[in-house]
């Protein structure tokens, strides 16, 4: 038995299910976990009920000193700042690191710089769309890379029971806000055509904003946003079919929404973007888009076809079963616990030649060599870059975050380019 120390920003929804579901059901290993920021309430609970240790927001020192403790440590790794932060500010003693890769890495900001993927021993990958990203291409050492499908392993789902209903419901689950919703979205609610109708959108947090463009558009009798929900089951029971029309620069990767319904047998109607094109085999276990308009028509003929909705859920549930099962994902890791176990631990240091580091810095070194978009570029042409909705979070590794957590002068200047 290892014992194996998690390192994450925050422990809670998509990547925090992964997450607790690997530490609830690794019974050969002993892993505790660190956030950075927060825990919610539900991963609080499941820790203390399955005897996790849980740290949340220690200080830097006090992460060493626990590193220095433990046989193995992963840093679960997407553009957060605070993560970067202690990344950039500390050498780390010697330990065993292994990297654990949340999102693809194709699309800014979220993307790998060289730096990141040199730092540990071993890279995890959570989809191989990861290598189709600029920075795995260029990057030498290859050989450090391993490939682990993010899960949440979903076997509550395995044999849900449908809710009866008298409405034909469309539904969706995952944030809401511009960066992930498509921008046609609004035209499927308007267009589709399908009697009594329901799109039941669960997610948030800019549901409210959502909310009102509904009732401007006269469509509240149709289209429902939940807000957060606690609990997904009751909904997916009663999902005829699920509409996960995103962006097509959206930074996912092994979508947990997207295999929670293919585990309950509903049929998933997605645009062409690469995650849905790596998760789904159209006219399969699911419809995959090329434009709006066959997204819509997809809808109405799974309305219509009753037969071909329910081949799709039986092959969307089955492939689901096969590749998210939280067997297989753990599996997988002991398999490189056994591996990196046999490692020397050396210390680990981040590659910046800098004593005085600002919170700028860190912003510019998370983007790697795309920072250059952000560096000796003139104000009007990185306030154009900041209108691109994947810019436009309040989270999701922008300017905006960096300064909520990190301040500083130069990027509160960034900030302030935002209309």
């Amino acid at each position: 038995m290892y014992s194996i120390l998690n390192i994450t920003p925050h422990l809670g929804g998509g990547v925090g299910t992964v997450l607790l579901n690997l530490f609830v059901n690794d019974k050969a290993n002993n892993h505790s976990v660190i956030t950075l920021d927060y825990a919610n309430k539900k991963a609080i609970d499941i820790c203390h009920k399955n005897n996790i240790a849980l740290m949340s927001q220690p200080n830097h020192a006090e992460i060493l000193n626990q590193i220095e403790k433990h046989d193995i440590i992963i840093f679960h790794i997407w553009n957060h700042p605070l993560l970067y932060d202690f990344l950039i500010r500390k050498p780390l003693p010697k330990a065993r690191i292994i990297f654990y890769l949340h999102t693809a890495g194709l699309h800014l900001p979220y993307v790998f710089p060289e730096k990141l993927l040199s730092y540990p021993d071993i890279c995890v990958v959570s989809t191989p769309l990861t290598y189709n990203s600029d920075e795995y291409k260029n990057f030498k050492n290859k050989d450090k890379f391993r490939l682990i499908w993010a899960t949440g392993g979903n076997q509550q789902l395995k044999n849900i029971q449908k809710t009866p209903h008298e409405t034909f419901n469309i539904g969706y689950v995952g944030t809401v806000d511009h960066f992930r919703l498509h921008k046609d979205i609004i035209e499927v609610f308007k267009k589709t055509d399908i009697p009594n109708v329901n799109f039941i959108l669960c997610g948030g947090p800019k549901e409210k904003y959502f909310n009102d463009l509904i009732k401007k558009e006269k469509l509240n009798s149709k289209v429902f946003f939940t807000g957060e929900v606690n609990n997904i089951k009751p909904y997916l029971s009663k999902f005829d079919i699920f509409a996960y029309m995103l962006s097509p620069t959206h930074c996912g990767s092994c979508d947990q929404a997207l295999q929670e319904a293919m585990m309950a047998g509903i049929v998933p109607v997605v645009m062409n973007n690469p995650m849905e094109c790596t998760m789904i085999e159209h006219n399969k276990t699911g419809l995959i888009a090329n434009s709006t308009d066959e997204f819509i028509e997809y809808l109405e003929l799974l309305y219509k076809d009753f037969n071909l909705r329910n081949s799709l859920s039986k092959n969307a549930q089955e492939y689901a079963r096969r590749n998210f099962e939280i067997a297989n994902s753990i599996n997988k890791w002991n398999k490189i616990f056994d591996e990196i176990i046999k490692y020397k631990k050396t210390s680990k240091k981040w590659n910046i030649d800098k004593e005085k580091i600002t919170s700028y810095d860190i912003f510019i070194e998370s983007l790697g060599k795309k920072a250059e978009l952000f560096i000796n570029n003139h104000k009007d042409n990185i306030a154009k870059i900041l209108k691109d909705p994947n810019w436009q979070s309040d989270n999701k590794g922008t300017p905006k975050q960096y300064y909520r957590f990190l301040g500083g002068n130069k990027l509160k200047e960034l900030v302030d380019l935002y209309e």
